[in-house]
């Protein structure tokens, strides 16, 4: 039996959330990304300088942005895998 080209998707949709999950879960990943954040946070507030002051937003938007993604591909998996549930029930 061939496999359904929408089944490829959800299964490759369903790994990278798996994927992003052990990364969200992953403490050390974890304890960088907060040191990193709180460092560029601190950068920010205590520069007197405007462009020392946009590469420290710049850093702390980009670690945001990182976790977001991880997050939205971690949620997209999840998703895939009810739709995949839900189309073999179909």
């Amino acid at each position: 039996m061939q496999r359904k080209p929408q089944q490829d998707s959800f299964d490759h949709d369903i790994a990278k959330g798996n994927d992003a999950s052990a990364l969200l879960a992953n403490s050390l990943l974890n304890e960088t990304l907060d040191k990193l954040e709180k460092a560029a946070t601190e950068r920010m507030v205590d520069s007197l300088k405007q462009e020392e002051r946009e590469k420290a937003w710049y850093s702390l938007h980009a670690i945001r942005e990182f976790r977001a993604e991880l997050q939205s591909l971690h949620i997209g998996g999840r998703l895939a895998a009810t739709r995949k549930n839900q189309n073999k029930g179909a």
